[in-house]
């Protein structure tokens, strides 16, 4: 069973290396790029399909005028593609941004992943530029982070909360839900979706559905996505299935995460993983003042830390994409 890890987005996979792009070009990459705007002139608007045609043909165009090989991962020929439109084309930042998404929709088709996962490693070599207009889009395409309201940042309070739960609740619903949300990258809703079905753990895999929200989902190029579990999760979600997760009446879905009434809701995730997180902080000596120290309102309200949520273990999970890109 092999570790889970960030999508693998390099074409070392598709080319052997030191191939040039023309010869790609005319048969993997070709076929596909053929393949995928076919789809989309049938399903989407035409100014939408046009769009992702033009992105293409730009992209395809640079990469044979500068004979481009692909020995590496792609974001970094991507990264050189967004300087040539932001300096050469002069081009401005909002244009760049929506060449990259119709860039990542189409990456997501050819290697059959998440959109958003795609498009943090596009955006992880424009993070740490020194050049201050990559940078923005760098941030741009990833989105607003966690905020850090306290002294104590949200990553302690997850690293806490996962620590906590690994050693205390192991095999509850929350804690399976927590190690699905980190080894997957998915939204919570995608995971909050899962049913029984989904699941092949002898295997160590789970299939995961793609936010609807892409434009490679809506036009029926990439629904789902086959994620490789760590054995952590894979033990943690069969001891959840086989000795804490509530029997509902059977139905053809059969949901993964349940309560006596059926599919877990939002809301009940929600709560529990905030629950749970508070628990782990008062477990942990994130709060613990010094000894002897005396503290005023405004001092123990920055180092209370607030509870954590689905979605700020979702963000924290993604960014780990950045830290191992730019290693």
């Amino acid at each position: 069973m092999q570790e889970s890890d960030s999508p693998n987005i390099s074409l070392r996979g598709a080319c052997p290396q030191g191939v040039a792009l023309e010869t790609v070009l005319s048969q993997e990459l070709d076929s596909t790029i053929q393949s995928y705007l076919c789809t989309l002139s049938n399903e989407v608007p035409d100014s939408t399909y046009l769009s992702h045609k033009t992105t293409l043909q730009t992209f395809c165009e640079w990469c044979i005028t500068n004979s481009v090989r692909f020995d590496g991962p792609i974001e970094e020929d991507v990264c050189q593609f967004i300087q040539h439109l932001l300096w050469d084309s002069d081009l401005a930042i909002a244009t760049v941004r929506s060449h990259i998404c119709s860039l990542g929709n189409y990456l997501a088709y050819a290697f059959q992943q998440n959109p958003e996962l795609v498009m943090h490693h596009l955006a992880s070599p424009l993070v740490g530029a020194s050049n201050p207009d990559l940078e923005t889009l760098g941030k741009q395409i990833i989105g607003n982070r966690v905020s850090e309201t306290s002294s104590v940042t949200s990553s302690d309070v997850i690293e806490s909360l996962i620590s906590d739960l690994r050693q205390r609740q192991f095999g509850t619903r929350t804690h399976a839900y927590l190690e699905l949300l980190l080894d997957t990258k998915s939204r919570p809703e995608q995971i909050r979706q899962l049913n029984l079905k989904d699941l092949a753990l002898k295997r160590g895999q789970v299939r995961v559905g793609i936010p609807d929200t892409h434009v490679v989902n809506t036009v029926g190029l990439v629904t789902e996505r086959s994620v490789a579990l760590t054995k952590k999760t894979v033990d943690a979600v069969e001891t959840y299935v086989e000795y804490e997760r509530d029997d509902v009446i059977k139905t053809e879905a059969e949901p993964l995460f349940t309560t006596l009434n059926g599919r877990a809701s939002r809301s009940t995730l929600r709560r529990s993983i905030k629950r749970a997180s508070q628990e782990a902080v008062s477990n942990s000596s994130l709060t613990q003042q010094p000894s002897g120290a005396s503290l005023t309102e405004h001092d123990v309200s920055e180092i209370q830390p607030q509870p954590i949520t689905p979605n700020d273990v979702w963000q924290y999970a993604t960014s780990k994409i950045l830290e191992v890109d730019n290693k």
